[in-house]
């Protein structure tokens, strides 16, 4: 018989292995960013740039939710969105981390004429462009459940 604090430790150790892998997908991350920002430098093309900066949140907040939705996976029930939490954070969030894209392909004229002040301040703000890319990649697989079958 396997003892408790074995299978605890297994899962410690399995947990620490993903979080430092996922911290060597965020500096690989910024490598491949600082790069970029060179590279749109010197050709003057920044759109490059604004897809990296769009999916790559996106991709860690898909990785951060991954351990729970394998659970999910393995889990007994029929699956269902929450429609509510995708609709309600997941659209703003979506909005806000495309913005500097939409800006950047399509102009003032795809944010809605918006003033320059609120476009500098709320779109392309690192922390909240970075945020709400984290939180849209996040619930991407936890919108997505298994309900327990009614008995």
């Amino acid at each position: 018989m396997e003892k408790p604090y074995s299978k605890q430790a297994k899962r410690l150790i399995g947990y620490f292995g993903y979080a430092v892998f996922i911290g060597y997908i965020m500096l690989w991350g910024a490598t491949i960013q600082q790069k970029l920002i060179h590279t749109a430098a010197t050709t003057f093309n920044g759109v490059p740039r604004f897809v990296f900066m769009i999916a790559f949140p996106v991709f860690i907040g898909i990785l951060l939710a991954l351990p729970g939705f394998i659970a999910n996976v393995r889990s007994n029930g029929h699956w269902k969105i929450d429609w509510a939490k995708l609709l309600g954070v997941g659209l703003p969030a979506f909005y806000i981390t495309i913005c500097p894209l939409l800006y950047a392909v399509a102009g003032d004229m795809a944010l809605g004429g918006y003033t320059q002040f609120f476009i500098s301040r709320l779109f392309f703000d690192d922390i909240l462009r970075t945020v709400s890319g984290l939180a849209l990649g996040y619930l991407i697989l936890s919108v997505i459940q298994k309900v327990k079958y009614d008995d």
